[in-house]
């Protein structure tokens, strides 16, 4: 039962097992997830932030040990956490559902969060290669996420 829970998880229920790119898959699926939940404030987007967080720590750790793995492609909850992080930023006014503004910014976060996640600036790329844990799997897309939120933020100047 546990070994199931981590899996279904970790791949953020079987979004992991996409043949092509299933990080991509992981973050896209997330966007409207998060904008959805970010419609409500930006509390109950952080708080989703975190309990993803936790979650990917405890099933990657999981998923790690049973794949004899570092990093397996299947876990993607460090994609939706980080997707989720990198949308804490977009302005309020922005916020609703309604707001194509809105989408496009939270699209416009997805493709930077991709854009860090897969070049990995320091610190990202530190705990990708030096930290080879569940630590490691979520630090180093949480540090991808924090470059994309300030990416979206200033996005979101210009809309202003």
């Amino acid at each position: 039962m546990k070994r199931a829970l981590a899996y279904l998880l970790g791949t953020f229920f079987g979004v992991g097992y996409a043949p092509k790119a299933p990080g991509t898959a992981g973050s896209l699926v997330t966007v409207p997830i998060a904008f959805f939940i970010l419609s409500f404030g930006k509390i109950p987007l952080l708080i989703f932030a975190v309990v993803t967080f936790l979650a990917g720590l405890w099933a990657s750790k999981v998923i790690s040990s049973d794949k004899s793995m570092d990093d397996p492609q299947i876990v993607v909850m460090d994609e939706v956490h980080g997707q989720a992080v990198a949308m804490l930023l977009i302005p309020s006014q922005f916020a609703l559902l309604s707001s194509v503004e809105g989408w496009v910014l939270a699209f416009i976060s997805f493709g930077f969060f991709r854009l860090f996640d897969i070049w990995k600036p320091f610190p990202a790329g530190y705990f990708d290669k030096k930290v080879h844990n569940a630590y490691g799997m979520m630090l180093d897309d949480t540090c991808a996420a924090l470059y994309a939120m300030i990416m979206t933020l200033l996005a979101a100047l210009f809309f202003n």
